[in-house]
């Protein structure tokens, strides 16, 4: 039995208004934390791989 319908769409994108960032739509954006226009969560840090390096 041929299964050409059986495949996978892939996910619908959309783009930030405030920073310009690929996002999910209908969501907040992680990068900047805005949603439709407003700021609704804080800004994520960008962490430096320093922060988790062990000095032996």
């Amino acid at each position: 039995m041929r299964r050409s319908h059986d495949h996978l769409t892939p996910a619908g994108m959309s783009v930030c208004t405030n920073c310009g960032q690929v996002k999910k739509p209908h969501s907040v954006c992680e990068a900047c934390g805005h949603y439709k226009g407003k700021s609704v969560l804080p800004a994520k840090q960008s962490t430096s791989n320093s922060e988790f390096t062990t000095e032996a």
